[in-house]
């Protein structure tokens, strides 16, 4: 079997078509790195909403642990707690209440729960706050 440059030597085969495959080639990996690129900004996007939505949880965890603290007439006593271990939520080394939610920290204090970023160049909102009374999740100033 001859090869393409043995018939292009030979005069069978047009110049013109051996290159019309280098081009469909060249096309086709341009196509196929577009679309990579592509599905690698919406991979990342996926993680910043992924990221904020475990916050989230964890925020109304937290909020939820104040009310059921504040309400209880032994322990809070109509107040409400000022640390994660007075409320009882287990934190994981990282000081998540979650073991999944490696871009936020979570505090509380008597005023509301915070969610701050740990790198906030890898989320969309660097601090995030919940109000225990109207449990509206607003990001921090």
């Amino acid at each position: 079997m001859a090869t393409t440059k043995e018939l292009e030597t030979q005069g069978t085969l047009p110049k013109k078509a051996a290159r019309s495959g280098t081009r469909l080639f060249a096309g086709l990996v341009a196509i196929w790195l577009i679309l990579a690129a592509i599905g690698f900004y919406g991979y990342q996007d996926h993680n910043l909403v992924r990221f904020e939505e475990q916050a989230r949880q964890a925020l109304m965890t937290c909020r939820n642990a104040q009310l059921i603290y504040r309400n209880d007439p032994f322990k809070g006593k109509g107040s409400y707690a000022d640390s994660m271990e007075t409320l009882g939520l287990t934190l994981f080394e990282d000081g998540n209440v979650t073991p999944d939610s490696p871009a936020y920290r979570i505090e509380t204090s008597p005023e509301g729960c915070t969610a701050k970023a740990i790198h906030p160049e890898m989320v969309k909102h660097p601090g995030l706050r919940i109000d225990y009374r109207s449990a509206e999740i607003t990001p921090l100033p």
